[in-house]
Parts: C-alpha cells; sequence; structure tokens
C-alpha cells in the first residue's frame, strides 16, 4: 500500500475483499476515497465485513489450533 496512492489502495482493498472473501462491489473506489462519500454506503460495505467476520467465527470447520 502506498500512503499518496488513495485509489489505488481502495481499488486492491475492494479487490482483494471480493476475491478472497466475496464481498460485493457495492461502492466503487472512487466513491470511497471521495471527501463527501456517502456515509450510508460506506456503512453497507463495512457491514459485509462484520458479517462475513461473524459467518468466519461459526464455522469451526475453519479453525486450527496451535501446538506449542
Amino acid at each position: 500500500m502506498n500512503s499518496a496512492d488513495a485509489l489505488n489502495n481502495a481499488t486492491k482493498g475492494i479487490d482483494t475483499g471480493y476475491q478472497q472473501m466475496g464481498i460485493p462491489e457495492v461502492i466503487l473506489p472512487e466513491e470511497m476515497i471521495h471527501p463527501k462519500v456517502d456515509e450510508h454506503a460506506m456503512m453497507t460495505y463495512i457491514s459485509y465485513y462484520r458479517d462475513y467476520e461473524g459467518k468466519r467465527a461459526d464455522d469451526a470447520s475453519k479453525c486450527r489450533a496451535c501446538k506449542s
């Protein structure tokens, strides 16, 4: 990530969320970085991550125990 390239960072984040977690692309990167971002669209998008974490925690097949 490059702190000077917000558009590229947002694009990578949205693409990664979709490809690795199936998070729908409900907001465009250009919209995400706009100073007057639609707060409801952002809250909706973020909620998909929250819901994903909740589903992941309920799926015991994704848990691994570590031996120390």
